[in-house]
């Protein structure tokens, strides 16, 4: 017998989407209503549920039992909403980043502990199935030590239609924004804690000025070697490293199109359409990562799989069952309904969120960080939610 929760939505804009098919698939959530202050969001939430919408989270509480909630609002609404739910009695899945400051992701971690509720951050990037693949390849020793761990990522980010607070580093930036991305594939890959970081943020002004690119290298408790490049400035794409050549005409297109749309139209093209591409829909790949091992190397292969290079040669390999939301979706409800811990917890967001941090603290500051907020890396709750993966040879 399946425990349905009753689940609400708070933000109900078009960054659900990538949510709202797995919370519906199945009969583990009944969604009870949503909170919104924007009449065309609560309009389309009405248009394919038909349940109540309210203009604040607290009505929303006030006029519905609830057992649990989705939060997809701005990030600096994050450590309010977060107390509030948690106050009224609810469970809370939060979008990435979990927060916008270390000291808010601390008190939003310590609330929902006080009261013994569920938080959970939609960090859905490490349950890619080529992240899985490639962590059911390494977690039982078989290709020896991991010696480094390889983040490489070059998109259109910083060039697409956003709002405001998503390029400005008070709220966002590539750091925040894509860095959450980043550093949460990382720590699923990584045999030991980081322990220190050393990094680098690039403002490469022009006509769009603000944070749009990062480096960073890291040091394990163990030795191993991390390190995470993203650029958002729509030149090179990570694709061509993934897929093989895109068309030419892709470069740039980004920054042609937002060249001919004015600040204004710009909020409501993000408002009103969204992306106009998923990144890596379509070959599976999102990003760049390169695996050493002592045995052998490690990258993702088009369509969600796993290359492997040894002494044999190259070998594709994909794994096997639920992936990305799935899994996150399916993780939240069974730590509601049986108790067992998640592994995208609000301290794996917290850890998520000190990397993001520390780049700009390094960037700053000219200095190597310390980390101090990694906490434990848990194979047992990894292999709990994920499962030991089948992995197909193709």
């Amino acid at each position: 017998m399946v425990t349905p929760v009753r689940l609400a939505i708070i933000g109900y804009g078009l960054a659900t989407g990538a949510v709202i098919g797995p919370l519906t698939k199945g009969d583990n959530y009944h969604v009870v209503g949503c909170a919104d202050s924007d009449e065309l969001s609560r309009e389309r939430f009405t248009e394919r549920f038909g349940q109540p919408v309210f203009e604040s989270a607290e009505a929303l509480f006030d006029a519905t039992e609830i057992d649990a909630v989705y939060i997809a609002t701005p990030t600096r609404l994050h450590e309010r909403l977060v107390q509030l739910a948690v106050e009224r009695g609810a469970h809370v899945l939060v979008e990435k980043p979990i927060a916008t400051r270390l000291d808010e992701a601390e008190r939003m971690v310590a609330a929902a502990k006080a009261a013994g509720k569920v938080l959970m951050v939609n960090h859905k990037r490490s349950a890619d199935r080529d992240v899985l693949g490639m962590w059911q390849l390494t977690k039982n020793g078989d290709l020896g030590k991991i010696r480094a761990v390889q983040r490489m990522h070059y998109s259109d980010w910083f060039y697409r239609a956003r709002a405001e607070d998503e390029r400005d580093p008070e709220g966002g930036g590539v750091v925040l924004r894509q860095g959450a991305h980043e550093f949460d594939m990382l720590r699923q890959l990584m045999p030991a804690v980081p322990v220190s970081l050393r990094g680098w943020t690039t403002d490469y002004g022009g006509d769009r000025p603000g944070e749009g690119a990062y480096y960073a290298w890291m040091e394990c408790a163990d030795g191993t070697i991390l390190s995470s490049t993203y650029s958002g400035y729509d030149f090179f794409r990570t694709e061509e490293f993934s897929i093989g050549p895109m068309d030419p005409e892709i470069f740039g297109s980004s920054r042609r199109n937002l060249r001919e749309v004015s600040a204004e139209a710009e909020h409501d093209l993000k408002r009103t359409v969204g992306h106009p591409r998923a990144e890596g829909a379509d070959s599976g790949v999102y990003g760049w990562t390169l695996m050493n091992c002592e045995a052998g190397d490690l990258r993702p292969a088009p369509g969600g799989g796993v290359y492997l290079y040894d002494e044999q040669g190259r070998h594709e390999l994909k794994a096997m069952g639920p992936t990305g939301t799935e899994i996150i979706v399916n993780e939240f409800h069974d730590a509601i309904t049986t108790g067992a811990g998640a592994l995208h917890d609000g301290s794996w967001g917290l850890a998520c969120m000190e990397l993001c941090m520390a780049v700009r603290d390094s960037s700053e500051s000219g200095r190597e960080i310390s980390l101090t907020r990694q906490g434990e890396l848990s194979r047992e709750v990894a292999e709990r939610v994920i499962g030991d993966r089948t992995m197909q040879r193709l």
